[in-house]
């Protein structure tokens, strides 16, 4: 098994150094002669170089010295001798044990003999030995320059990375200012452009304000002859007759003023101040005008009008097409229901308010709608269930109440459809269905919108 040094120092983070030389002398003691002690002295020295290393790893290639002594595997203690009693030799081995001693005697004079010629050739060359304060001073001087050399590297590589860095912000300064000029010349070229637009504007105006002051001069000569033409006449204010006294109703006329005004979004409180001002231009004077309440009544009148006409004018059209759309304004919700013809005609059924926008409410409300037309209509319930049939298609939005406001109106018109279609029961299944389905059409605008807003 290889353990490395990086596992030794987990190990005695978690553990002690003890248990550590324990796990680690099971781990290989069955390959090893070497005692516990051994094992320990061995954790107990890993731990101290790992100490040293970590305290010089900010130094220069201290953090690479770390990095390799964590990943070098552990030398496991070898066979530990101990010494013994020597034991009584005998005397052919004393014998030989003499001659051995002997040999080397004889080899350590000759050495010996040897160093003290090499000492005399020394002596004879001039050469003596270095002080040893000389060494340890030069000793001394090579550590401090060796520090002073990591002192001046590392300014070195700071000042390298400054530099890179001020090359780098030079780079980007060099294509702002290349993108600063593009843009100025584009804003020059676009200002001549505009300069001489100006320009034709310029006399575009000198133009109409010549026109405007012809147009005046005219306009005054107009209102002098008018004013002359009037003091000649003696001409009063005309008085128009829009309220009948006897009968008191207002005229037809002054009726469809009104019902036409709030098409153009003119309020209920104003119509008549809107109608006086108008006839004051022509010098005309009405005997009566209605009220804010009364022309809120009128405009009941219109809504009455318009679903008399939807009631007599949808049943005869053919392929008719409805929408639906609901909308939330001030916390109130709302839904639109128009139809449209095979010409292209549209019809406003009405804008009611929902109680939720599921598809239950929804087909409730045009329930309502039909039921208001039934009433307007002579012959009752039955010109709702035309309009009913007419309908063959569907355009609304992809909401799940459209969806389900669509799956409820084709349940609700297969309802009615057999007592309007007199050979209904003489139909197929598959003909039944096909009269009964329509077509659902979903609004792309909607998409668009939505892909817009994302």
């Amino acid at each position: 098994m290889e353990i490395t040094n990086n596992d030794l120092i987990i190990k005695i983070s978690e553990t002690d150094i003890k248990q550590c030389a324990e796990w680690l002398y099971n781990q290989h003691a069955c390959d090893s002669k070497a005692t516990f002690r051994a094992y320990e002295h061995l954790v107990k020295n890993v731990q101290d170089k790992y100490k040293l290393l970590k305290k010089s790893k900010h130094r220069a290639l201290g953090e690479n010295k770390l990095t390799e002594f964590l990943d070098t595997k552990v030398i496991f203690p070898t066979q530990t001798y101990h010494l013994q009693k020597p034991k009584q030799l005998s005397p052919l081995e004393h014998e030989s044990c003499r001659e051995v001693i002997e040999s080397l005697t004889s080899e350590n004079a000759k050495l010996k003999e040897d160093i003290d010629t090499l000492q005399t050739e020394k002596e004879k060359l001039g050469l003596s030995r270095t002080p040893l304060s000389k060494v340890l001073q030069f000793r001394k001087e090579i550590k401090n320059l060796k520090k002073l050399n990591k002192v001046l590297n590392k300014r070195i590589q700071q000042k390298n990375t400054i530099l890179r860095s001020i090359r780098l912000r030079n780079k980007r300064q060099m294509e702002k200012i290349t993108k600063l000029t593009d843009e100025k010349r584009l804003l020059e070229e676009s200002n001549q452009d505009l300069r001489e637009r100006l320009s034709r504007k310029d006399t575009e105006i000198c133009t109409l304000s010549q026109d405007l002051e012809t147009s005046r001069t005219e306009m005054n000569y107009v209102c002098e002859e008018r004013d002359w033409l009037a003091e000649i006449t003696g001409r009063v204010k005309d008085t128009v007759s829009f309220f009948d006294e006897q009968e008191k109703k207002y005229s037809v006329e002054l009726r469809n003023c009104i019902y036409s005004l709030p098409q153009l979004h003119v309020s209920s409180q104003v119509c008549s101040q809107v109608i006086e001002s108008v006839l004051s231009l022509v010098n005309i004077k009405a005997n009566k005008l209605p009220s804010a309440s009364t022309v809120q009544n009128m405009n009941i009148e219109r809504l009455v009008l318009a679903q008399k006409q939807l009631s007599e004018s949808l049943p005869n059209t053919e392929n008719l097409t409805i929408y639906t759309d609901e909308t939330t304004k001030y916390g109130t919700k709302f839904g639109g229901y128009h139809l449209s013809d095979s010409e292209g005609r549209m019809y406003v059924l009405g804008l009611r308010q929902l109680l939720t926008k599921s598809g239950r409410d929804t087909l409730a409300v045009f329930q309502d709608i039909l039921q208001d037309i039934d009433d307007r209509s002579e012959k009752t319930d039955l010109a709702s269930k035309k309009i009913l049939l007419k309908i063959t298609a569907t355009m609304s939005d992809r909401a799940s109440t459209e969806l389900k406001f669509n799956e409820l109106l084709e349940k609700f018109r297969a309802d009615v459809l057999p007592e309007l279609m007199t050979n209904w029961n003489e139909l197929s299944d598959e003909d039944q269905r096909s009269a009964s389905s329509l077509l659902n059409f979903f609004c792309g605008l909607h998409s668009l919108v939505h892909f817009a807003e994302a």
